[in-house]
Order: structure tokens, then sequence, then C-alpha cells
């Protein structure tokens, strides 16, 4: 990370490590940051240590401790989970120092960390002392005991995009092994309206193709959605009234909402655009 005594410390991250070629998809999901980093990490002969390099872009002038409070880093923080996951010792002295944070109320100094964390986490020499220190703090944050959990569900919003082709999660849905998805989704976003998600994982959250964090948005995107939908079943978009879809929006409604919130001056100009380019669309209808 540090190729010149002038580098600037790097700051968009992407996880692309996989042994034993380097590849240029970010890597998003725990279960393919655990998959590199085992690759990384596999013994072989003559072989003394591995390394997972997340690489950091950035901009010249972009202030780090800026960058960390956006989220830029979620990547090193999704490294380092995936790590505390596969080695017992380094998830032992996360804990243990989560739980010293909290019982002191006051970040660890970088010297003050254990031993088997700092070793693994090898910071750029650009890295300041006050951003090391904060660095850490937001790393322990993230791996704290519920980091599993989460992850769980990040990975069902993952896959529930790539079988539906969206990331509007309804909200009593339910993913095959039981995890209430919809609630869970509810919760990050009631998280992030109180301050209490961190940048790092809504960070991740935006990233996901489709993902919205306004439910109102999320119901109309979804009645949009519908529209096409009845677009490429029936070669018009002349919704009727009473038309319902099978998973019960009342699509007829729908549409007759959004030409009445036009004809008000209601509707944006984007939106407005959006269902003018669903072909048959019309704003009235005999």
């Amino acid at each position: 990370m540090d190729a010149s005594p002038s580098a600037q410390t790097l700051w968009e991250c992407h996880l692309t490590l996989e042994s034993p070629r380097l590849h240029t998809d970010p890597i998003t999901s725990l279960a393919a940051a655990q998959q590199a980093i085992g690759r990384a990490s596999r013994l072989a002969p003559g072989k003394e240590s591995g390394y997972c390099l997340v690489t950091v872009l950035s901009g010249e002038g972009e202030d780090a401790a800026e960058k960390l409070a956006a989220g830029a880093y979620a990547p090193v923080f999704l490294a380092l989970l995936a790590m505390a996951e596969g080695d017992p010792m380094l998830k032992r002295a996360v804990v243990f120092a989560a739980d010293e944070e909290q019982r002191r109320g006051q970040p660890m100094r970088w010297d003050e960390l254990p031993a088997a964390l700092r070793e693994r986490v090898d910071l750029p020499a650009s890295c300041r002392g006050a951003l090391r220190a904060q660095l850490a703090g937001t790393l322990l944050k993230e791996v704290r005991l519920d980091g599993g959990a989460w992850e769980a569900g990040f990975a069902a919003v993952q896959a529930y995009r790539e079988a539906k082709g969206d990331a509007l999660v309804p909200r009593r849905h339910v993913t095959a092994d039981g995890l209430r998805l919809g609630e869970w989704v509810k919760t990050q976003r009631t998280a992030r309206r109180k301050g209490e998600l961190s940048e790092a994982r809504a960070a991740r959250l935006e990233a996901v193709d489709g993902w919205v964090w306004d439910q109102l948005e999320q119901a109309w995107e979804a009645g949009f959605a519908a529209v096409q939908a009845y677009r490429e079943a029936k070669g018009d978009a002349l919704v009727p009234r009473s038309h319902v879809t099978a998973d019960g929006l009342r699509l007829g409604v729908w549409v007759t909402t959004q030409r009445t919130a036009r004809r008000k001056g209601e509707l944006s100009e984007a939106r407005a655009a959006r269902l003018e380019a669903v072909d048959g669309w019309q704003w009235r209808v005999r």
C-alpha cells in the first residue's frame, strides 16, 4: 500500500485477492472473503506466509479520517471479519479488545491492542497514529459478536437480488432457511435513520444494486417493476383498475395513483419519464 516514501495513503477499498492470482471483481460477501483468504493462507511446500492485500485507492488531497467515517474502509472490515471467523486466536483478541474498550468507555491505542490483532493487520506507514487508533476502533465495532448475524442478513439480501432482479424485499419475506429477511431489512433502515448503523455497513448495502433506504421509494419501485412485468406478459401497459398482481399488489390502483399525481403536479419529472419509457404507457385512458 505504500509504494514510495511520498506515497499517499490509499482510500477506496476493494478486497480482490484470489490466490494465486489477483482478480478485479470486488468481493462483497463474507463467504467470498473467507474463500479468498483461505486460498491465500493455504499451506504449501516452501510457503511461510500468505497475505490478503486490500487496496484502497484515493485522489490527491482526500482526508483519511473523512473517508473512514464515510465507510470507504468497508472491505477492510470485511477482510478482518473473514479472518477472525477462521482464526480462533484472532477472534478472541478482537472480542477481548472490543469488551475492553466498552469497559473503559474509550478507544484503545494501537500499541495497547492484543498482539494477535496487530500482527495480522499490517497498516501502511503513512497511517498517522490517530488514524491507526480510529481505524482499529472502527474495525472492532464491525466485528463485535453480532457480526455473523448481520453478515447472514446481508448475504440473504444479495441472494434475493440475484434471484429476483431487485433488492425490494417485501416486509413479510422469509428465506428458505427461516430468516425473516423483510424484518432484517426494516431493521437496517431504522438503524440508519437513528444513526446506529455504521457507515461501513451502510456503504455495503448501498452497493447492492437496487437497494433503497426509503420505504415509500421501495413501494414506488415495486409498482414500477410490476408495470414492466405486466407489459412483458400482456404486450401493453393498459393495466385494468381492478388488476391485482400474484403477490397482492393492487397494480391497477397504483397506476391510477400515478396518473392522478401527475395531473396534480405531484409526480416528479424523473418518475414520469421512467413511466413514459415503458412501451405502451398512457397518461389518459378512455
